[in-house]
């Protein structure tokens, strides 16, 4: 007497998530107040990287604890050396 196969089949699907950030979110670039090059983020990025919100990176900006530099075209970029400070 033979024993009759037992054929289990299970489908599992996944899904994933691919988050592609723009290097236009960071620059390396001449910190007055560091008085070297640095990477320099958006306002974006930098509250990303920080854990916190936009208006707190925009308070800090408004306190004069981080320093930035604004573009020609109005983009403001935060030195991530003063951030991690």
């Amino acid at each position: 007497m033979t024993k009759a196969k037992r054929i289990v089949k299970f489908t599992a699907e996944t899904e994933r998530t691919f988050i592609f950030r723009s290097r236009a979110d960071r620059l390396s670039e001449w910190c007055a107040e560091c008085s070297k090059a640095v990477e320099m983020a958006t306002v974006e990025e930098a509250a990303r990287t920080a854990g916190v919100s936009e208006l707190t990176i925009c308070r800090r900006i408004e306190a004069c604890s981080l320093h930035f530099t604004e573009t020609s075209d109005g983009r403001v970029f935060i030195c991530l050396n003063s951030l991690r400070k």
